[in-house]
């Protein structure tokens, strides 16, 4: 059988040799041929990594800052392929904190060094993932600017991954206490939100984008497809915005109890009777919605009067009304911060048996470790009642020897 001949190798003068013919982008013309080898295979070999040697050698640096690459990057595939979220987190953590550090040094120029060095700095700054995302950040910009021929070698493989956080174990209040605030809270504003927050583990901003709308008191249910989210506008500064939920996996039905239904009755009530009493005086709501989940820039101009959380008076409450929740819960001796009461629903359910994956879709997650990472809690009588089921269960006892009679 014939020896397979492969490209740019021939046998001349008793050996096998390679030949490489190429023009390389500043212009420069290369015609080489070595031979000596003992196949074609061999020459074949030979001459791939020659012209790897001859690339690198020859690379051309391109005067690009890494803000210019930045740029480049989010006008050419960023804001083509990823979501409007994503990109809104690349900016945020772009714009605070590397582009005055790195933005004007050539991409060609920064050395894994540089980056390994960056994230340290930021580990020793934030006790939480945020150097894990700035490193992820980091990857793909670099693997653009390596596709695109700005660098010649990928140079995050050279630096470490950050270690990722150990969050401390979350101490949650008690459910005595979260009934205290609670009850303090009924001559306030925020008191809805917080009762809506405690009952079905949405986000603040899912809570506060509610309308009487997506409540179906026949069926006991209500729909999360909203958030209230503050974002930058053309003027400057940033206002609230009606926008999708976090991810595709966050748009769910939420089942609630007889006991919660006729609490929200009474509320959508009040808040009829107010709009009554004020008349001409009570408030609709303008507000900026961008609700196109493949369109994030359209904003359209909503009127929306029927917010479940308002003021007495019909003007809409935000995610920022929390700072009321957490004065009043300071001042009753409580640490306390909305997201609080998403950990309350979750091991409330936990405790009581529900399954895990239930578990997951009322809180809107698409995965089970995010559950089991941050929203799993277990108290001291779970811990116990674990240890006495594996001790019935394992029989260790049936392992001592029988007392030696005296």
């Amino acid at each position: 059988m014939a020896e397979k001949i492969y490209e740019g190798t021939r046998f001349k003068g008793g050996s096998w040799r390679y030949r490489i013919k190429m023009t390389l982008p500043n212009g420069t013309k290369i015609n080489k041929e070595k031979a000596g080898f003992k196949s074609s295979y061999e020459a074949s070999q030979a001459r791939i990594e020659e012209i790897g040697r001859i690339k690198l050698t020859n690379f051309v640096e391109k005067k690009i800052t890494l803000n210019e690459m930045y740029s480049l990057y989010l006008k050419e595939s960023a804001t083509k392929q990823k979501s409007y979220n994503t990109v809104l987190r690349y900016n945020s953590i772009y714009k605070n904190h590397i582009e005055n550090s790195l933005g004007e040094m050539y991409v060609a120029r920064i050395q894994p060094l540089d980056i390994t060095h960056f994230l340290n700095e930021k580990a020793e700054q934030y006790k939480t993932d945020y150097p894990l995302s700035m490193y992820n950040f980091f990857l793909v910009l670099f693997d653009f600017a390596r596709k695109h021929k700005y660098i010649n070698e990928d140079i995050m493989a050279l630096v470490e991954r950050p270690r990722p956080y150990t969050r401390p174990e979350k101490v949650l209040l008690t459910p005595e206490e979260f009934n205290a605030l609670e009850k303090r809270l009924m001559s306030t504003n925020v008191q809805v939100a917080f009762t809506i927050g405690k009952n079905s583990g949405l986000r603040a901003s899912e809570v506060y984008g509610l309308r009487w709308s997506d409540f179906d008191f026949e069926n006991n249910t209500f729909e999360v497809k909203r958030q209230l989210q503050k974002r930058e506008i053309k003027e400057g500064g940033k206002v609230w915005h009606l926008v999708p939920v976090k991810t595709t996996k966050s748009e769910r039905t939420i089942y609630f109890g007889e006991e919660f239904s006729q609490y929200m009755q009474f509320v959508k009530k009040m808040q009829e009777e107010n709009r009554k009493r004020l008349g001409k005086f009570y408030k609709s709501n303008i507000i900026n919605a961008a609700m196109d989940k493949n369109h994030p820039e359209i904003v359209e101009i909503w009127n929306v009067e029927d917010f479940v959380c308002v003021k007495e008076n019909g003007a809409m409450l935000s995610p920022d009304s929390n700072k009321v929740i957490s004065r009043i819960a300071k001042e009753m001796g409580l640490k306390f911060n909305f997201h609080l009461l998403r950990h309350y629903y979750a091991s409330a359910l936990q405790q009581n048996g529900v399954d895990i994956t239930v578990i997951r879709d009322c809180l809107g997650h698409s995965n089970l470790r995010t559950l089991l990472e941050v929203y799993s809690h277990c108290n001291e009588e779970q811990r116990r009642s674990a240890g006495a089921l594996i001790d019935s269960l394992m029989g260790a006892k049936n392992l001592m020897p029988e007392p030696v009679a005296e």
